[in-house]
């Protein structure tokens, strides 16, 4: 099955956003993924490399949204609106985004592998 590994990472973001962090492990990921638990063996060597992956993915969500939001300013003015619209659309917007990067920065915070 080709897309395992991104279903397993894909249930790994899922179950943050449910649990946090600390809920995360081998057989629930395996379970929300509808994988054997032998999977997550196979295609990370950890749950540190699982969580390593989901964030790496989910930061390219994040760094998409920000050039998408700062990218065409050109003048300071622009450049002030457009990040009070990051501001708005990160802190008012998609609820899993606001999850997912609160649990990154903590997890940032008490592992210096993740920052």
């Amino acid at each position: 099955d080709p897309e395992r590994r991104d279903r397993i990472i894909d249930a790994a973001l899922d179950l943050i956003v449910d649990e946090g962090v600390a809920g995360v492990s081998h057989r629930k990921v395996a379970a929300r993924a509808g994988v054997p638990l032998g999977s997550m063996t196979y295609h990370f060597s950890g749950m540190d490399e699982l969580l390593h992956e989901a964030f790496t993915r989910f930061s390219g969500t994040i760094v998409a949204v920000f050039e998408e939001r700062l990218g065409a300013a050109t003048t300071p003015d622009e450049a002030r609106e457009a990040v009070a619209d990051l501001v708005h659309h990160l802190s008012g917007g998609n609820q899993r985004e606001l999850i997912l990067t609160h649990e990154l920065y903590t997890l940032a915070a008490r592992r210096p592998a993740y920052r």
